[in-house]
């Protein structure tokens, strides 16, 4: 799973579950922001037990390739640090940082990167806004 950016109000970023594979699973160079203050998990393994029951072993985080990640969450930085922390026990995230990753314009949802943001140095790149989303393409029926 490669996110690129996830910009949450929510309970929490991002749930891994066995609902879908977790051994090989990708998650780097994202930004995880969180604009209101309030302390949600970053990533957090969720697995019921009839899901539990199917499986041959224990899925865990550090089954997943998880790394180089930006997290941050406005006015609550200790509680980001220490959620880093702990998943940095889990064997996942080494080189993963909690910073604000200084978005451009954020309040005109502009997600452009200042060239001072310590996602660039973790190789995360700007995102190329004119080429995303719907495309005009002679391949593509338009309906007209």
């Amino acid at each position: 799973m490669i996110l690129d950016l996830m910009i949450t109000s929510k309970c929490e970023f991002l749930n891994v579950s066995p609902s879908g594979p977790i051994k090989g699973s990708i998650i780097k160079k994202n930004i995880f922001y969180q604009s209101d203050g309030l302390s949600v998990p970053f990533l957090e393994a969720d697995f019921s037990a009839s899901e539990l029951l199917e499986l041959s072993e224990f899925p865990k985080l550090s089954d997943c390739a998880i790394d180089s990640n930006v997290y941050f969450a406005t006015g609550v930085y200790h509680n980001c640090l220490d959620q880093l922390g702990e998943l940095k026990k889990q064997g996942v995230d080494s080189n993963s940082v909690v910073a604000d990753p200084c978005f451009e314009g954020l309040e005109e949802a502009g997600f452009m990167l200042k060239s001072n943001s310590p996602a660039i140095k973790l190789g995360i790149k700007q995102i190329d806004f004119e080429n995303i989303g719907l495309l005009k393409s002679k391949m593509r029926h338009t309906g007209q």
